[in-house]
């Protein structure tokens, strides 16, 4: 059996900067390189001086999808070991381009705390790094494995990829080395979303498992009675001549919405409102309609960029159609962080009695969205420095790409690790998923890993 020692440098007991270091055999492979969405502390970026301190190997980055929060620091690492092999699925390639300069932009408005990072952190991010990152990428189709070797490793390490089910190009990743065999479930939805089938993960046995904890601490509601939800809040808005914002991050959660209101529109659930949308959506629906037929999804074929939208443009942000005649703005970010399309249309919201805010997607505890979520109607709230009295309504709605507790729990019943590491969830998702597989399988070690420990498989 091949040696196998790991270490969580981010994304442990948080939903955070995710990567995952693994010692498999000799070979040094980091899975993803992520930025935290929130912090600028020593958490903003993977630890990777846990390992350079030690002298472990580094041989290859390999991408389970193209989150920012998964692929942000993709730039630093690289620029820190420039040698790695970069990989990841065909789609995630070309998403990266996109996600990427979006990132260099968030770190300039919102840099690295000094006190925990050196200027030049932000070396790696540059066009020139971009473009190089663009070549370096390898890029692979599901189910079709590839070999990872160091020069120093005796063994090669088989990778493959697996549909995960979260957004266009994520995989959940298959290691195999000497008959020893890990996988790592990324961001993964085993339910049938709007726009794309649920993950086709193998269900043959495995050493060691990471999973994702997102949703494990709640049961989500049915997609179906929120879809219907949303069209009941839509009908009441618009009937009041009112407006709908739905901030939604730029990957996934937009086209998932997007289509969203298109299939409620169609069927006549909800009238023919304009749709408004911008900033990076339409690139990467581009990318989602680029891969319509060799990827996975609901309807083969379809396109998110046919369906009608109209440009929501930065320079005309506080003068759309949209502040007078009832309209669906779809806008970035899902967070509603500060500089961004849904920050700034949220303050015009706030004074409309007959507006509404459907909040559609995961919320840092830390972001204006949750602040926004947790607030009365009438209550005065802290929008940038301005108090403003909220008239507006603000719903949330759980349109979630992360797997129901008892989906993965399902799944690891079939696998039957010897070992499960669980991560990427707060405290409180992670012990329950821990709880309940320690009833369903008593001979399987559990680890709730600790940030920057090193653990042997």
């Amino acid at each position: 059996m091949p040696n196998v020692h790991f270490s969580i440098i981010g994304g442990a007991e948080e939903i955070g900067a995710n990567c995952t270091y693994l010692n498999f055999g000799g070979n040094g492979l980091f899975i993803d390189a992520g930025l935290h969405p929130q912090k600028r502390d020593k958490y903003c970026f993977p630890d990777i001086s846990v390992l350079t301190q030690k002298s472990l190997p580094t041989d290859a980055l390999i991408i389970s999808h193209g989150h920012t929060d998964h692929i942000g620091a993709v730039p630093y690492v690289l620029h820190t070991l420039p040698h790695l092999r970069l990989c990841s699925t065909r789609p995630t390639r070309d998403i990266m381009q996109i996600m990427l300069q979006n990132t260099i932009r968030l770190l300039r408005i919102n840099p690295p705390d000094r006190d925990y990072w050196h200027n030049d952190v932000l070396a790696g991010y540059s066009s020139d790094i971009l473009e190089k990152i663009d070549l370096l990428i390898e890029a692979f189709p599901y189910k079709e494995s590839f070999s990872l070797q160091s020069a120093a490793a005796s063994d090669a390490v088989n990778v493959t990829f697996h549909d995960a089910g979260h957004i266009i190009g994520s995989a959940g990743i298959a290691l195999e080395c000497h008959g020893y065999s890990i996988f790592h479930t990324g961001d993964v939805q085993f339910d049938t979303q709007s726009l794309l089938p649920g993950a086709s993960f193998p269900k043959h046995h495995c050493d060691l498992v990471f999973t994702e904890a997102t949703n494990c601490a709640t049961d989500p509601p049915e997609r179906k009675k929120e879809i219907q939800r949303l069209a009941q809040y839509i009908n009441e808005t618009t009937e009041a001549n009112g407006s709908v914002l739905l901030p939604a991050f730029a990957l996934g959660k937009s086209q998932e919405i997007l289509t969203i209101l298109w299939q409620l529109m169609r069927k006549g659930s909800i009238p023919h409102l304009p749709i408004y949308s911008g900033g990076m959506t339409k690139n990467i629906n581009a990318v989602y309609d680029r891969y319509c037929y060799s990827v996975p999804r609901v309807e083969r074929g379809f396109e998110v960029n046919d369906i009608p939208q109209i440009p929501l443009l930065r320079e005309e942000l506080l003068q759309g159609n949209y502040l007078t005649t009832p309209s669906l703005v779809v806008a970035t970010s899902g967070m509603m962080n500060k500089g961004t399309n849904s920050y700034e249309l949220t303050r015009e919201w706030l004074r409309k009695s007959n507006f509404s805010i459907a909040i559609v997607g995961w919320q840092d505890p830390q972001s204006p969205g949750a602040l926004l979520s947790q607030s009365e109607r009438h209550q005065e709230i802290l929008w940038g420095n301005t108090k403003i009295r909220r008239q507006c309504r603000v719903e949330k709605f759980s349109f979630t790409a992360h797997a129901r507790r008892e989906n993965i729990i399902a799944w690891l019943s079939e696998v039957r690790p010897k070992t499960l590491v669980i991560m990427h969830g707060d405290s409180e998702s992670c012990e329950r998923l821990a709880y309940e597989v320690s009833l369903l399988l008593p001979s399987t070690r559990i680890i709730l890993p600790r940030y920057g420990k090193i653990y042997e498989g």
